[in-house]
């Protein structure tokens, strides 16, 4: 299938215009009388998870696991589309991230998937990385990336479409992928069901990958860009319109079960409000909570995280007019027992998953050191983490040539717990789980005022605050009712345990991705460069080496007071 090509006589002139994509499945069966019923199985950031995620869910989700139960889904359904939301790959575990996510590209083509829209993560390594894991070739290997492309045979490339109506290049003004795509279905006499699929990603992706990595490319608003998109769309003449949405909404415990969401918030909620009521079937992601949503006449749907849910959605339509009659939609742990779908582990992908692991295996598997106890992500009352505090204090000890005062690490950027267990050893594998984005270390000078300036960008509009981890040689304390500048508590902020000064100078640690602005602290964009550091892992690895045994940091860096 090429989901990239434009049948005229399907799109006419719309097609060329909107660059969109068409396909006529060439196996999809004949409708039996009365409703017809189409399948959408859904899946959101999935994050190259191929192993089953450490945790509490520990028995939910892996590549083998989630194949089968779409398999057994697919079995009840004659008409079947899978689809995606975004962040299938990026921030992956070493089993994927080693081979340049191209085992997941592999695992998704298995699954059947058809169309996902872009996420932040799919930019991590730039829009080069990306058009390759869509195009096919292997990947340029270097000292500097020394991952293991085409590690089983040759890459051809994903055997989906990636759709991005609102990411455009710079120098064309043309997407940088489809903006959408009309999936048929045809029908006993005649005639066929035609849906078309939308993918779009935040606006705010650049705040949120490396900026070299989408210099290339702008993104555009959501809800503008999808409402523009409407004439083209209405041009191909689908009996339905899903959007898939990387972007993403909030619910509190308890709801989002059942299509019950009365307190749906986060980013998603004022671009549904922005969106033409055309859009009324969304599958969204970015969040990675779990929900099924009625809200203002749409259904809304998320599948959490890691491939340890599906969303299974159903729309029916009149076999008639092809008006869409009704639609439902339901979240399906991938229980690996006792689940509500009876069904086995795909045994090709987990052959395929093992073959992979085993070629990583020397490089996960190497001791690196020791810890004490666990290094949670568990944040105190003040916002810091034991692993974010090592993270940071690891970064420090690199530049420590350069004599720095401090180093700050966004949350964002420490994506896994390291745990203790029975003997305390701690592999190269964990380090990469902990930091999987490959970042660069920097050192940068900051005034004192400067330095308020940081802190006050924890705190966003909305008053939550994405707390920065921070090493030894920076204190301070926030109030829980303040926000920006106010939410610091005046006189608290200490370097090196003297009052911070705003006309004196500070040598900061820092990576290249808040060195580009990511996560909203933009004061670091101008920030001068004094030096360059190791990438985070050997960072991390070489203060392991160093201080192992490892213990939890002790004494409070961030104070929270009521």
């Amino acid at each position: 299938m090429t989901p990239h090509r434009c049948p005229a006589a399907l799109l006419l002139a719309a097609c060329a215009a909107a660059g969109c994509a068409v396909d006529r499945s060439p196996d999809a069966e004949a409708s039996d009388t009365g409703p017809v019923t189409v399948q959408l199985l859904a899946i959101n950031d999935f994050h190259g998870y191929l192993d089953p995620p450490d945790g509490a869910d520990g028995d939910r989700g892996g590549a083998a696991w989630v194949v089968g139960l779409a398999d057994a889904l697919r079995a009840e359904h004659r008409h079947t589309v899978v689809v995606g939301a975004g962040d299938m790959v990026g921030a992956s575990p070493l089993v994927s991230a080693l081979f340049h996510d191209e085992p997941t590209i592999a695992f998704l083509d298995r699954l059947g998937l058809r169309y996902t829209a872009v996420g932040n993560h799919e930019f991590d390594a730039g829009t080069d990385a990306l058009r390759r894991l869509q195009n096919g070739g292997c990947a340029a290997v270097t000292e500097e990336t020394p991952r293991q492309s085409c590690a089983l045979g040759p890459y051809d490339g994903a055997g989906f479409g990636y759709l991005s109506a609102n990411v455009v290049e710079r120098d064309s003004g043309m997407p940088l992928f489809p903006p959408f795509a009309v999936e048929t279905v045809p029908l006993d006499g005649g005639g066929d069901l035609r849906i078309a699929f939308v993918g779009l990603v935040l606006a705010e992706t650049p705040s949120l990958v490396t900026a070299e990595a989408v210099a290339d490319v702008r993104f555009k608003p959501v809800a503008e860009t999808a409402n523009a998109l409407l004439p083209a769309l209405r041009a191909a003449d689908p009996d339905a319109i899903v959007l898939l949405l990387h972007e993403g909404g909030a619910v509190p415990e308890g709801q989002g079960a059942d299509g019950d969401c009365p307190d749906l918030g986060g980013a998603l909620v004022p671009v549904l409000d922005a969106l033409d009521p055309a859009y009324d079937i969304i599958v969204s992601g970015h969040t990675h909570e779990v929900y099924v949503c009625e809200r203002d006449g749409r259904l809304i749907t998320s599948a959490g995280e890691y491939g340890r849910w599906l969303t299974r959605i159903r729309l029916r339509f009149d076999p008639a007019s092809g008006a869409l009659a009704g639609r439902s939609a339901r979240n399906i742990a991938v229980a690996h027992e006792g689940g509500a779908v009876s069904y086995r582990p795909d045994p090709a992908i987990a052959a395929m998953v093992d073959a992979y692991r085993m070629r990583a295996a020397p490089i996960m598997d190497r001791p690196v050191g020791r810890i004490t106890a666990d290094l949670t992500l568990q944040p105190d009352a003040g916002g810091m983490t034991a692993i974010g505090a090592v993270v940071a204090d690891a970064r420090l000890a690199a530049m420590a040539a350069h004599d720095p005062d401090f180093a700050v690490v966004n949350i964002g950027g420490v994506r896994a717990s390291l745990l203790a267990g029975g003997t305390g050893v701690v592999s190269h594998g964990d380090l990469l789980r902990v930091q999987p984005f490959g970042d660069e270390l920097l050192l940068v000078t900051l005034s004192g005022a400067e330095v308020r300036a940081l802190l006050a960008q924890q705190w966003r509009e909305d008053g939550a605050p994405e707390l920065l981890q921070v090493s030894r040689g920076l204190s301070y304390a926030w109030h829980s009712n303040g926000t920006g500048s106010g939410a610091v508590v005046p006189g608290s902020v200490r370097v090196a345990g003297r009052p911070l000064d705003d006309d004196a100078t500070y040598r900061v640690v820092i990576s290249s991705y808040l060195a580009g602005g990511g996560d909203g602290f933009g004061v670091l964009t101008d920030a001068p460069l004094m030096a360059r550091g190791p990438g985070d892992v050997p960072a991390l690895g070489a203060y392991f080496a160093a201080h192992s045994p490892l213990s939890p940091p002790s004494g409070a860096r961030v104070r929270r007071q009521h």
